[in-house]
């Protein structure tokens, strides 16, 4: 670093590659760039209003002398001191909508009319609120969301900076929509990292494993009965945790999930079989809800609880890892090692069935849930006890 003088500039060697920037230790925010290519050009580095780092080009050097450049850089620097912006208009970024606007309306019209919209407003508060909230949209650009999505795969979450960026594309094309916006900094930008679909499910040992070493871990009674509740009924864990009694038949065992739970917005009724009547058998019945949260009885456990617990105690099941709903898959997998048939096993997990001929199916199929529920129980039962002297209860 020195002052920018002739002698001092003429002096500096280009970079083999990209660029090298030199700063006047005299007029801070003052320098000069210098490209691989020999091109010298002089700059001032300021922020803005909104504390974003700007980078104005002044003029060349050759086209400019060092004293032009100097004055030049001393009268933007004392405009930006006044409050002035002199790469931007600020009239119009004081008038545009900040990202927390265009989230809020995003939110409103679209996320709350969804049944994934939870987890998008989890994520734009977790993620995307703290960083953009204050920022009006037109200063957000593509190295904003790069930087972003690389620090939250820099805390060892790839698969939630995926969900970011798509979550973040997904709200500026809304924006496009509603002519909120004309821009959208994601387009072109690529997932982080390759998601794989997950495949796994438990075999008998480790089904028996799960089960009988559960109540060994460190996780809550009531986080073990929906666990188990997953792996019986083989629902899927959002649905199993947030089932209300008021949802239940118990003289004729039947659970009836409405369709606003339901992921496919698809009334769907579960026959329990004896080994879930078991576990319901260990509830408490007077609250709203199978399991309610043990901090508010009005709401119910979070589904992130589940796999939380699971995460934390994989060295107590000893069997590689898995996740609540990897439950739900194993329990589908072995249901189907039965020779029960696709269709039956598809309104078990009320999955939509698709092809020409599916708007005509209106068969409900409870007599084959029912007794495919209840093979899938009596074999549950064996793989438990199957290694034991004794049957293994449902829960110490």
């Amino acid at each position: 670093m020195g002052k920018l003088t002739k002698r001092y500039i003429d002096s500096l060697n280009p970079p083999e590659s990209g660029d090298a920037v030199y700063w006047d230790d005299e007029v801070k925010g003052y320098g000069i760039r210098i490209w691989s290519s020999g091109t010298k050009s002089y700059f001032v580095q300021y922020r803005n209003q909104y504390g974003r780092q700007r980078k104005m080009a002044i003029g060349r050097h050759g086209v400019l002398t060092p004293t032009e450049a100097r004055k030049r850089a001393i009268q933007v620097l004392g405009d930006i001191a006044a409050d002035k912006d002199p790469m931007g208009d600020r009239k119009k970024v004081r008038d545009e909508p900040t990202f927390k606007d265009l989230a809020n309306e995003y939110i409103k019209r679209h996320a709350s009319q969804k049944k994934s919209g939870r987890e998008d407003i989890r994520i734009i508060n977790k993620d995307l609120m703290k960083p953009w909230g204050h920022l009006p949209i037109c200063e957000i650009g593509r190295r904003d969301v790069i930087n972003l999505i690389n620090s939250i795969k820099d805390r060892g979450a790839p698969v939630s900076a995926n969900r970011a960026l798509a979550l973040t594309r997904k709200i500026f094309n809304f924006g496009i929509d509603q002519a909120i916006t004309d821009q959208n900094p994601c387009a072109r930008l690529k997932p982080i990292v390759k998601e794989q679909q997950r495949d796994r499910m438990l075999a008998e040992d480790e089904v028996r494993a799960f089960w009988i070493k559960l109540p060994d871990t460190d996780t809550s009674e009531l986080l073990q009965l929906a666990l188990r509740m997953i792996l019986t009924t083989a629902q899927r864990p959002g649905e199993v945790i947030s089932a209300e009694w008021s949802e239940l038949d118990l003289k004729t065992n039947w659970w009836t999930i409405p369709a606003e739970k339901a992921k496919n917005g698809l009334t769907h009724r579960v026959y329990l079989s004896r080994m879930a009547r078991e576990i319901l058998a260990q509830l408490n019945k007077d609250g709203r809800f199978l399991f309610p949260s043990p901090k508010n009885i009005h709401r119910h456990i979070k589904v992130n609880a589940l796999s939380h617990g699971l995460r934390r105690n994989q060295e107590v099941f000893g069997i590689s890892h898995f996740t609540a709903h990897d439950l739900r898959r194993t329990a589908a997998s072995h249901i189907a090692s039965m020779g029960i048939p696709w269709v039956t096993i598809s309104k078990i997990l009320n999955h939509k069935i698709s092809g020409p001929t599916s708007i005509y199916v209106l068969h409900g199929y409870d007599k084959e849930k029912q007794a495919a529920l209840r093979r899938w129980s009596d074999k549950l039962e064996q793989i438990i006890t199957s290694k034991a002297n004794n049957v293994i209860p449902l829960m110490r």
